[in-house]
């Protein structure tokens, strides 16, 4: 009896959610059909706050923390994968490309606080 309340649990739990098209599990609206990405979309700021390069929303080299603060690649590594702000991890920034892109494009407001590392 237990064993078979724990797979319906599963199946439930399994049904919720839309197979994206990378083999990751989605919930959004975004392959449901519904309204693609919302207000609740991730920024994609466009350079790191603390040397200000260029971080472009289409290419891999950017680190976030759950509050967005954005950081590239070798200042997340001096920072020691921890952010100055929050205290949370930083971790790799997902990639938005092609027409998810285009439909919703990243932000252009740049945060810039140079710091003494």
């Amino acid at each position: 009896m237990a064993q078979s309340v724990r797979k319906l649990a599963a199946w439930r739990i399994a049904s919720s959610y839309v197979l994206r098209h990378n083999g990751a599990y989605c919930h959004c609206a975004c392959q449901s059909g519904g309204q693609p990405w919302s207000d609740n979309m991730l920024a994609l700021r466009p350079g790191c706050e603390l040397c200000d390069r260029d971080l472009p929303a289409d290419l891999a080299g950017a680190f976030i923390c759950s509050f967005e603060c954005t950081f590239c690649h070798d200042c997340a590594a001096r920072l020691g994968h921890g952010c100055p702000n929050c205290g949370g991890d930083l971790q790799p920034r997902p990639r938005r490309t092609g027409a998810r892109l285009a439909a919703n494009p990243a932000s252009t407001q740049r945060i810039y606080k140079p710091r003494q590392l």
